[in-house]
């Protein structure tokens, strides 16, 4: 019998249930069942079954602990095209942190609800936040939802734990005078470009701290976003793609800030000069004083100084970013034209996200149409009836 043959390659067939039914035989022997409602499913369980097989990574052991079991996992989804690296890590850091500290010795096949769901109230009372357990939810259902395809388990038990909602983080956004006194507050400190731009183009952390001067068109007025940074633990700065196409767009930048992107470029060319062979040659628009990525962590410390000095309330980097949708909005730019600016992948983001800012625009819209039309709307009927020549009245 060939390889081929033993491990099956033929379609799916209907069993007297109603159901697809499709085999596979593993290197190690093991014949595993997929199903699905219709051939078409059952076909692609065995065919993913077929590559994680061929690259090691397939969990078939009816008894291994959760742990053993997570650990294949994340080797399943940290192979490309799956998850993101920035992604990746998260998952990794709450399996090791967390997860299996408390589950992993748990066998997969015994897992229950009841576990998950004391697992949630011990993390709880252990002070993590609602948003971080609601995390931990998303990744144990995921992998579970996996060891269901991998027909491991024949249910999800994540999923019958009740997780806690998410936590709605509200932003704290700068009017356009505050924005004003930030932007005066800073005008000394070397990050003030930095901080200009992200007010006047909404820009992610992320893509300001990636941005280079290949990415400044000065003759067209455009900034360019095609990449985006994060620091990741272990692995220090990791430069990504953006996440959608939309992410990755042109954004139309005001004279004054291209001004000052100008003399901006001016300045890191002398500082570049005065510190010769240490410089890191990254031709970052926001380097940090040698040139290499700025840390996001003092990023945080520099905002949160400079706010304190200008009188504001505090707020976060990505606050900036809040706060030049809302000011753009408020000034009756079109919500279609910030989505565009701020990269959301549907028009739908940007008016959930901003709802209020666009209520209160409208009620502006309906106070000048009340205006107006005051005036018409409040005239006295009378002055509309007109003596008709057979002596009746018309109006």
């Amino acid at each position: 019998m060939t390889e081929k043959k033993r491990r099956g390659s033929g379609q799916a067939t209907k069993r007297k249930d109603g159901r697809w039914q499709a085999s596979y035989v593993t290197k190690g022997g093991k014949r595993l069942y997929f199903y699905g409602d219709t051939q078409a499913e059952a076909n692609k369980k065995k065919r993913q079954a077929e590559i994680e097989d061929e690259r090691g990574v397939l969990a078939t052991e009816p008894d291994m602990p959760l742990s053993a079991y997570l650990d294949r996992w994340l080797e399943t989804v940290k192979k490309p095209p799956n998850v993101r690296v920035t992604t990746y890590d998260k998952y990794k850091w709450y399996v090791k942190k967390y997860i299996n500290p408390a589950l992993g010795s748990i066998r997969l096949r015994a897992l229950t609800p009841l576990h998950v769901q004391s697992f949630y109230t011990h993390m709880t009372d252990e002070g993590l936040s609602p948003g971080t357990v609601r995390n931990l939810h998303l990744v144990l259902r995921g992998a579970m939802e996996n060891a269901v395809k991998w027909n491991i388990v024949s249910h999800n038990v994540v999923a019958l734990a009740t997780h806690p909602s998410r936590e709605e983080y509200e932003a704290q956004v700068l009017t356009i005078e505050q924005a004003h006194l930030l932007i005066e507050t800073a005008k000394s400190h070397r990050l003030w470009p930095l901080l200009v731009t992200a007010i006047a183009t909404g820009m992610r952390r992320g893509e300001l701290m990636a941005l280079r001067w290949e990415d400044v068109d000065f003759q067209s007025g455009k900034v360019f976003v095609r990449r985006s940074v994060s620091r990741l633990s272990g692995r220090g700065f990791v430069v990504l793609e953006p996440k959608t196409k939309k992410g990755r767009r042109a954004i139309l930048l005001p004279p004054a800030v291209l001004e000052v992107l100008r003399e901006h470029k001016e300045h890191l060319q002398q500082v570049r000069r005065d510190v010769g062979d240490r410089w890191y040659d990254l031709d970052l628009v926001f380097p940090n004083t040698l040139g290499n990525f700025n840390e996001p962590a003092r990023l945080k410390r520099i905002l949160d100084r400079l706010l304190k000095l200008a009188g504001l309330p505090h707020m976060r980097i990505h606050d900036l970013r809040h706060s030049a949708a809302t000011i753009m909005l408020a000034m009756g730019i079109h919500p279609k034209v910030v989505q565009e600016i701020l990269g959301h992948s549907s028009i739908a983001i940007t008016m959930d996200l901003y709802s209020h800012v666009l209520l209160s625009v409208q009620q502006d819209a309906a106070s000048r149409v009340d205006d107006v039309l005051k005036h018409s709307l409040r005239r006295d009927v009378k002055n509309d009836v007109k003596p008709a020549e057979n002596g009746k009245s018309e109006v």
